[in-house]
């Protein structure tokens, strides 16, 4: 339908109810045939031109036309022509002025809208409609000067009345919401529409004697519609007690009876006041109902918006990921959690069921698919436990559950599930079960030992065996205490050296100490540290007993040094100011025990020296059975460690004091390549940053080893053009000198950090 044949029909629909609107309004005129106590057709031309455009304006020029030509007596061609002229423009020009000054709200829902509609659309409309009117009645029927006000007032009055009364109804009934389709507003609007109809009824058209009932009585009714209902409501049943007041004073009954021009006017002020006050109740009623439910609604959504927060940050904290697949529609929603946890891009919520089976394990992916098939044949739940293979290479562990809801064909509409990331469990339940069997080889070791000490010593008598045995088993279990504080990670060599020569730590005739030992801080192996401290042991006892202890002048110089480019840990046992000493004839359990200790246990070499001035012993054990690094604090984890390899002195310790200061625990810097694999077997790291080159000696074993154990680590050089050597490994390249900054957008590039992996806590 075209724009033009719109508004052919609105014009037409307008003219007809123009008409015979008009038509009624003329049955109570005075003045002739002309002036009207209500003119109802003004109230329809003001809400047509409202909700259909100034453009349907011929609607009432015709509309008038019609009606005043069909009146008992009309009046002249002229001054119908006239009237029709002067009521369209008078509808037209408040219509504008609405929209222009009072910007309406066709809907009539602000209470500013009530107050133009009454000032402009009613009042300043209807006394442009009668100044006009006045000017015909006037010029072209003779209308006396002195009759000029009342008919100015009648004609006013009567377009306002109209306007309050018809304008409002049909506004709110052509709001684009829709009808109610509770059946109890229906009812109640029924009752009280019959209701106040009745009582208007009783109190206008047949009053009751002694006027028991008094137009102010409905108003209980249509103001229990304003608060009950809405405008729609309240403004019609407005009406029907309007148009019965209005019906009642006619000439020969109701309550305004009699016609005389203080009647007419009583109950046109009637009209307008009850009409006025019930239509801006209503919607002051409808402005306070949609503030309300915008109050409630934004708590609601605030509510909602604190419960997802929370929900979000558990589903973050406990690593659960969530997501909706609606089979039926084809469509699917995952949780950012989700997303993360499969290593899907976080704009790329709708994966589907494809990419999901991409993800998992080609190991697991047969029997997950299993199980997902066997979930669909008539089961509400779905579980399982499968690992996913990331494109990085990185392996996680999830547990997945679901819910499945079926349609009334019985076969599977939607799926909703979540997926909880149990990696760093399974991780510990295997750390677990590796410590078991760790513990109980350890602890068949440790009795082994013992069994084996016990059976090889040999004394004269039993004394000096249970004394010998006492002191080899001690030895054992003070390195067993050291290795047991780091967790089996490594031993201290200067606190082990102290736990054995304290016990023989006297002070010499000179002052000073009998045994003086110095060397570097060095992290034995943990299998290193047992048999060193044996061989400790014996070497002190027997200088104790046979060699320089056993003399009030005698000491002992025990030093140690590592020699990186000789690739072994060095110690020096010097005896000094004893008794005497030769080669024993032949080998006892101690000496024994030191060589098999030594260089079977070890891989080392075993040197003794009997000299005048007492015994020499030299040992070199392989530097891969230490690590050259200050020990972990008491309960340092290794989620806290960072192995740093550096070859440069001061680059070392100015990096290692940029990564303390980001919260690390640092091994190193290390100097060896072979040094640096010690240490990953002596301590797994949770970041490592190496030198590309160290001394000439590329760290690329390293990188490959933290790989194999999927330890994330960057690389820090000085060549420029290293970037293209870097790929193998897919790791940040930091070219010197490195800033703190670097350092940590390089360890959030590996997604780990002193407090833990992926911003997690660390244990405690």
């Amino acid at each position: 339908m075209t724009l033009t044949t719109r508004t052919v029909i609105g014009v037409g629909a307008l003219t007809a109810g123009y008409a015979v609107l008009g038509y009624l309004g003329l049955t109570w005129a005075t003045f002739g045939a002309a002036v009207s106590p209500v003119w109802p057709a003004s109230g329809l031309a003001i809400a047509a031109l409202l909700l259909g455009g100034l453009r349907l304006w011929p609607g009432i020029f015709l509309g008038s036309l019609v009606a005043t030509s069909l009146a008992p007596a009309p009046d002249p061609i002229l001054v119908r022509l006239l009237f029709a002229a002067g009521d369209a423009l008078a509808v037209v020009v408040g219509v504008w002025l609405l929209l222009r000054i009072g910007r309406f709200d066709r809907d009539l829902r602000r209470v500013r809208d009530v107050f133009w509609l009454i000032l402009i659309g009613a009042v300043v409309s209807g006394l442009i409609s009668g100044v006009l009117a006045l000017g015909v009645l006037t010029g072209f029927m003779g209308l006396p000067a002195d009759a000029a006000p009342a008919a100015l007032l009648r004609w006013t009055v009567g377009d306002t009345v109209g306007v309050i009364t018809v304008t409002p109804v049909i506004l709110t009934w052509a709001r684009p919401d829709p009808l109610h389709r509770n059946i109890d507003w229906w009812v109640a609007f029924a009752a009280l529409l019959g209701t106040s109809t009745v009582l208007a009824w009783l109190i206008f058209v047949t009053p009751t004697p002694g006027g028991m009932l008094l137009p102010w009585h409905l108003a209980p009714l249509v103001i229990a519609a304003a608060f009950m209902l809405d405008a729609r409501a309240a403004s019609s049943i407005g009406l029907v007690s309007s148009a019965l007041a209005l019906y009642g004073a006619q000439p020969g009954g109701g309550a305004f009876a009699e016609l005389s021009q203080g009647r007419v006017l009583a109950v046109q002020q009637y009209v307008m006041i009850m009409q006025g006050t019930i239509v801006l109740v209503a919607v002051m009623v409808e402005a306070l109902r949609r503030a309300r439910t915008a109050v409630e609604n934004e708590q609601v959504y605030l509510a909602t918006a604190e419960n997802e927060a929370r929900l979000r940050l558990a589903q973050e904290a406990g690593q659960v990921g969530t997501w909706d697949w609606n089979i039926e529609r084809g469509q699917s929603l995952s949780s950012d959690t989700l997303l993360e946890i499969f290593g899907w891009p976080l704009t790329r919520p709708d994966v589907g069921f494809d990419a999901w089976v991409e993800r998992v394990h080609p190991d697991d992916r047969e029997r997950a698919l299993e199980e997902v098939k066997a979930s669909y044949k008539g089961s509400t739940a779905y579980s399982s436990l499968y690992r996913i293979l990331l494109p990085s290479g990185e392996v996680r562990h999830v547990d997945s559950r679901a819910r499945l809801f079926y349609g009334p064909d019985g076969r599977v509409r939607r799926v909703l599930g979540v997926v909880v990331d149990i990696t760093e469990r399974k991780e510990a339940e295997e750390r677990q079960r590796l410590l078991m069997r760790e513990v109980d080889h350890r602890a068949k070791n440790a009795l082994a030992v013992v069994a084996a000490v016990v059976r090889l010593t040999k004394a004269e008598t039993k004394e000096t065996f249970a004394a010998a045995v006492e002191g080899r088993i001690q030895a054992i279990a003070r390195a067993h205490n050291l290795l047991a504080a780091s967790r089996w990670t490594g031993a201290s060599l200067p606190q082990l050296i102290d736990e054995e020569i304290e016990p023989y730590q006297g002070a010499a005739e000179k002052g000073g100490v009998r045994i003086r030992a110095k060397g570097p801080e060095v992290m034995l192996a943990a299998d290193a540290a047992q048999p060193l401290a044996l061989v400790l042991h014996e070497l002190i006892t027997n200088a104790a007993k046979h060699g320089a202890l056993s003399a009030p002048g005698g000491s002992v110089d025990l030093k140690w040094t590592v020699d990186p480019e000789a690739d072994r840990l060095k110690l020096d046992w010097t005896e000094k100011g004893g008794p005497d000493t030769e080669a024993p004839s032949r080998a006892g359990f101690g000496s024994t025990l030191m060589t098999a200790s030594v260089e079977r246990q070890l891989n080392g070499e075993l040197r003794l020296t009997w000299r005048k001035s007492g015994l020499h012993c030299e040992i070199e054990i392989p530097l891969q059975r230490v690590v050259r690094a200050a020990p972990l604090e008491a309960g340092a984890e290794s989620a806290r460690v960072v192995l740093l390899v550096e070859d440069e002195a001061l680059i070392g310790l100015d990096m290692k004091a940029r990564l303390e200061a980001l919260g690390w625990s640092v091994i190193g810097p290390i100097g060896g390549v072979a040094e640096a694999l010690g240490a990953i077997e002596a301590t797994t790291p949770a970041a490592a940053v190496l030198d590309v080159n160290l001394a000439g000696e590329a760290t690329a074993p390293v990188a490959r080893r933290l790989s194999e154990l999927h330890v994330p680590f960057a690389f820090a050089t000085g060549y420029g053009d290293f970037m293209e050597g870097a790929r193998e490994f897919d790791a940040p390249v930091l070219v010197k000198p490195v800033t703190t900054e670097e350092l940590k957008h390089a360890f959030d590039r590996l997604h780990v950090g002193p407090e833990g992996r992926d911003g997690a806590a660390a244990p405690p």
